[in-house]
């Protein structure tokens, strides 16, 4: 199963551009978030036929500009059990736009989020394959599309 850079960015995009009414700017590769920020990872997986994962990252500012933008308050007044629901439904949107594309099968998790300073999320058995690097409102944001690895996937 593939998931083009195109869709992927396409899907990610759209999602920006509803929620935050901005494009998502594309950069070469992935970013490093700053290990002085809150880290917010959002999970979303597939089971199925196929499986895998998508994983939206990003530092606290930009989970809480997605956060103000979608309850329509300022920033700093969003809370953090907002900005955790925020980042699961972004996750889970973008698993919704990606689950077409896999076998009629394919069911998708309740989203999952891993928030902290240097934290890592990690689903066993997989490997990446696609990840692209955002810019919005100047922080970075990354999206990794996951695969479970054929040496363990059941046969």
């Amino acid at each position: 199963m593939t998931v083009s850079n195109q869709i992927l960015h396409e899907s990610f995009d759209g999602i920006c551009q509803s929620i935050i009414g901005t494009h998502a700017a594309p950069l070469p590769n992935p970013n490093k978030i700053p290990a002085d920020d809150i880290t917010f990872s959002a999970c979303v997986q597939f089971v199925g036929k196929w499986e895998g994962a998508v994983i939206v990252q990003c530092g606290y500012p930009v989970a809480r500009l997605f956060t103000s933008k979608m309850f329509m308050q300022e920033p700093d007044t969003v809370t953090i059990e907002q900005v955790r629901d925020v980042m699961q439904e972004v996750a889970n949107m973008l698993a919704g736009n990606i689950k077409p594309l896999l076998p009629d099968t394919c069911k998708l998790s309740l989203p999952t989020i891993v928030d902290g300073r240097e934290v890592t999320l990690t689903i066993p058995d997989t490997r990446p394959i696609n990840a692209a690097g955002y810019l919005l409102e100047g922080a970075p944001v990354n999206v990794i599309l996951l695969e479970k690895s054929r040496a363990s996937a059941p046969m």
